[in-house]
């Protein structure tokens, strides 16, 4: 079982997958009896993902990555699509990347909701503000929560409606 999971080791680092690094790190915790807990397994028995690592990102860069995403909705609107994609591919491999999308979602339908109200608003002009008020959010509220979320920490965006709860767990 030990040489196993030495092999097991050595061949992440050898793929690239694991720092040389967290390779000797991982390596003394295996030997000092202690779970090193490097890898995340996938249904074929690979690794997919080593801890702290996402897809091999580190979790802070992609957690940072899905908020900045959200600003390609100014092109063609694949900022929605690329934050729900980035969290779903993420969600089962890390905590950190599932409370982060759902932040996100969160300030999805809470945006959806106010610009639907701020679309019915603009027929009696004051709507016309707010819209601008909602687009400049919509710009603000990604780059907090990227820097946020880059150092290690979760933003929820002010305004956003909690459907979905990312204290939950």
């Amino acid at each position: 079982m030990l040489s196993e999971e030495l092999e097991r080791l050595q061949h992440l680092c050898n793929a690239g997958t694991l720092t040389e690094e967290e390779f000797h790190l991982a390596k003394q915790r295996l030997l000092r009896g202690a779970n090193p807990d490097p890898v995340y397994g996938s249904s074929q028995g690979q690794p997919t993902s080593v801890t702290g690592r996402i897809h091999g990102i580190e979790e802070r860069t992609w957690c940072m990555l899905m908020h900045l995403s959200q600003l390609l909705i100014f092109a063609g609107g694949v900022g929605v699509a690329a934050p729900i994609v980035m969290w779903a591919l993420s969600k089962d491999d890390s905590r950190a990347a599932n409370r982060h999308g759902l932040v996100i979602l969160n300030w999805f339908v809470s945006s959806l909701i106010y610009g639907l109200v701020t679309f019915v608003l603009c027929f009696v002009v004051i709507g016309f503000p707010m819209a601008l008020a909602l687009a400049a959010l919509t710009v603000i509220f990604p780059i907090i929560g990227a820097i946020k979320a880059n150092e290690g920490t979760l933003w929820k965006y002010p305004l956003s409606i909690q459907f979905f709860d990312p204290d939950a767990e």
